[in-house]
């Protein structure tokens, strides 16, 4: 589960909204506890494909690359250094699916698709739920990349001989038992997305009659539904 928020009290809101407004929440939370592996409540947004990129154009089905690490702090700068290395690959070879004049032609093979891209790092928490109990001392990463379709995932490895430097050096991080925490290479798909007022993959009246259908038959999943609710894309 990804969330992007301008700055840390929009989600000291979302937590304070959720539990007074939805029924749901305690259930969550306590997943979280019991099975999560990686939490970065108090993260921040390291790298990214656009500085004016434009937030929540991911959609439900669109495929998932996830990694999350966890390194002692005397690997921070040497991984700060490599997610810039990272970053300048990224933006060099994949574009943002609303910046692609003709959706129907593009090869992701050739330059993948996204529609959502950051890596992002945080100091970790002994209880990511109460930071009152302090820090572990060690430094959180993770991955967050959706692609239009599975060729973009195909494209986004094929660079690896051109960029030799960056993707040992991801790899040798994020397979290292000692750190890796969590990896989805392109097996999963997004499950609830928050809807985007962006729409590049249909025309405006196959959006409408899915707007029509969406009202007359909600299929928006428990979190989704809050979230959509109650955290606004804009101000």
């Amino acid at each position: 589960m990804t969330e992007r928020y301008v700055d840390a009290l929009g989600v000291k809101e979302h937590m304070r909204i959720g539990a007074e407004r939805w029924s749901g929440f305690p259930q969550l939370a306590e997943l979280v506890r019991d099975f999560g592996c990686f939490a970065q409540p108090n993260g921040v947004q390291l790298t990214t494909l656009k500085d004016t990129a434009e937030a929540c154009v991911t959609r439900k089905g669109d495929v998932t690359l996830s990694l999350g690490i966890v390194v002692p702090a005397s690997k921070e700068r040497e991984l700060d250094a490599l997610f810039a290395l990272h970053e300048a690959f990224m933006r060099e070879t994949h574009v943002l699916s609303g910046d692609v004049a003709n959706p129907i032609m593009h090869d992701d093979a050739k330059a993948p698709r996204l529609t959502h891209f950051s890596v992002n790092k945080a100091f970790e928490l002994n209880d990511p739920f109460d930071e009152t109990k302090g820090f572990t001392g060690a430094v959180q990463y993770s991955i967050a990349e959706t692609y239009v379709n599975a060729n973009g995932v195909e494209g986004h490895f094929s660079f690896k001989e051109r960029y030799p430097e960056v993707f040992e050096g991801v790899v040798n991080f994020f397979t290292d038992p000692a750190y890796a925490r969590f990896a989805d290479v392109g097996g999963g798909r997004v499950i609830g997305a928050q809807s985007s007022k962006m729409d590049n993959f249909a025309s405006n009246i196959i959006g409408g009659v899915k707007k029509a259908l969406d009202e007359l038959l909600p299929r928006r999943a428990p979190h989704e539904e809050f979230c959509e609710d109650y955290c606004p894309e804009e101000w």
